[in-house]
């Protein structure tokens, strides 16, 4: 209350807390934005913030249920408490219905694809990078050899004599041609390096490279994780709905909101408390 002093609101504190801004001339009720937004709501959602949602316990074909009425009124009342608080998380996480919470869960699962898919590739950069390099390596010490090779082709003593190194010094050649090919944007380091009579500079800008894309995967796996566990998160908000509605692949759907009023009443519970719950919104 006193973060919303601070930005200009006038608190009015009577039988349901009001809000007013200073070029507002009525007071707004809270209670009229919606039954999440009475005091007792909003002071309970402060102070639950970091509490974890419960598992709502599926009572459809559960014989302990059927056995002990004791734990069944415990499980109705544990289910209500429970599907009403996942409810009004889904709600805070700004879903209006079921279909747009799938949608949610379905947009983080493709951007999950999407982080893997360039964590691979960054992978596979680096991976390459420490092959080349020694294949960059061996052209360079193998160069004379071929060098000779080249001069004069059609020796048959020299080729005879050096065949391995100037094989290799092909093979290693083309292997950096491939390279080249799949990393474009590292051309001009690796062959300004193959020219060089050293691979000091290469190695120094190549690790400084291979640096970079380690920062990179790192950034990428702090993404991935935080979309996992909001994925989780939402999952399990989807799992408990479903399972308090009983809903499945041949079963009508049914408001949340009415069938927790519904319970409430059975519960012959305060007519206040059921008053607040009963209005339908879809979910």
């Amino acid at each position: 209350m006193s973060k919303m002093e601070s930005y200009g609101y006038e608190i009015k504190y009577v039988k349901h807390i009001a809000f007013r801004t200073k070029n507002q001339q009525r007071f707004t009720r809270a209670k009229t934005i919606g039954v999440n937004y009475t005091e007792e709501r909003i002071k309970d959602r402060i102070l639950n913030k970091d509490k974890k949602i419960g598992n709502i316990i599926y009572i459809k074909n559960n014989e302990k249920t059927k056995s002990n009425k004791g734990y069944e009124h415990w499980t109705t009342k544990h289910n209500l408490k429970t599907a009403a608080s996942t409810l009004i998380e889904i709600r805070d996480k700004g879903f209006n219905s079921m279909e747009e919470l799938e949608r949610g869960m379905s947009r983080i699962s493709i951007e999950k694809n999407e982080l893997k898919r360039e964590f691979d590739k960054l992978s596979w950069e680096q991976k390459r990078i420490k092959e080349v390099i020694k294949h960059i390596q061996i052209c360079i010490n193998k160069r004379e050899h071929y060098e000779g090779y080249r001069k004069n082709p059609n020796d048959k003593i020299y080729m005879m004599m050096n065949r391995k190194d100037v094989e290799a010094y092909q093979k290693s050649y083309e292997e950096i041609d491939i390279f080249l090919k799949q990393f474009p944007h590292l051309k001009h380091v690796v062959l300004g390096a193959s020219k060089a009579k050293s691979v000091k500079g290469l190695f120094k800008k190549l690790n400084e490279h291979s640096k970079n894309l380690q920062t990179k995967q790192d950034e990428i796996i702090k993404k991935y994780n935080s979309l996992s566990a909001k994925y989780d998160e939402l999952e399990h908000l989807k799992a408990n709905m479903n399972n308090y509605l009983g809903k499945n692949k041949t079963e009508k759907k049914k408001s949340v909101i009415s069938e927790i009023n519904r319970h409430r009443v059975e519960g012959k519970e305060e007519p206040k408390e059921r008053k607040e719950v009963s209005k339908e919104v879809e979910i």
